[in-house]
């Protein structure tokens, strides 16, 4: 969750989850970069693990969230790891009152073996854009996405068809190997979400 409370914001976006809506989850993390950009000038930068904090000036301005996350070990091939940016518009809010600003998410749910998994060629797979929880919530108005089968040397634009309102249908030609994901998402606030998830799942 990102939340400002005054002239402070607060940030807290776990990178992983259990594919449950709302339901973190864990992985241990070999570093996680969190920088947080004012109107083209940046304002702090942290490599804490945890809740990050920064003081920011009370005048609406566009803000750009970006966090690289790295997983530590060796024991997994798969997301090892995960870029994302955050642009988004703010101003001072009530003080003592935690204010969730409206990030955008965009979560994939294909389906997979016990291994994460998938079969090559034609694969289909839903996607969803979602706005951060109790975020006020606008209409999503366009998704982009691109795959890589090279860990992100190379790009190929992946169709997708829309479902509903926040809900797309992806569809790829894949080989054996590794997939790479590349979304970019906006909302008709201008709220923007460009996210990279290295190595999302294998195909066998």
């Amino acid at each position: 969750m990102v939340a400002r409370d005054g002239d402070s914001l607060g940030i807290y976006v776990p990178s992983f989850a259990d594919g449950v809506p709302n339901r973190l989850g864990d992985a241990p993390l070999k570093s996680e970069r969190t920088t947080l950009i004012r109107n083209g000038q940046e304002i702090g930068a942290s490599d804490s693990l945890g809740i990050q904090t920064f003081a920011v000036p009370p005048d609406e301005a566009t803000y750009q969230l970006t966090k690289v996350t790295k997983r530590a070990g060796n024991w997994t091939k798969l997301s090892p790891e995960i870029s994302s940016q955050w642009t988004f518009r703010s101003k001072r809010t009530p003080d003592g009152v935690d204010t969730a600003l409206p990030l955008l998410n965009v979560r994939y749910s294909p389906q997979l073996d016990e291994r994460n998994r998938a079969p090559q060629g034609r694969f289909e797979f839903p996607v969803t854009v979602q706005t951060a929880f109790k975020a006020p919530v606008r209409p999503i108005v366009d998704l982009q996405l691109s795959a890589s089968f090279d860990d992100g040397k190379t790009w190929q634009t992946v169709p997708v068809r829309r479902t509903g309102a926040s809900g797309w249908k992806a569809s790829l030609d894949q080989p054996s190997g590794f997939v790479t994901l590349r979304a970019q998402a906006r909302d008709a606030a201008g709220n923007r979400v460009d996210q990279t998830i290295t190595r999302a799942y294998e195909v066998k």
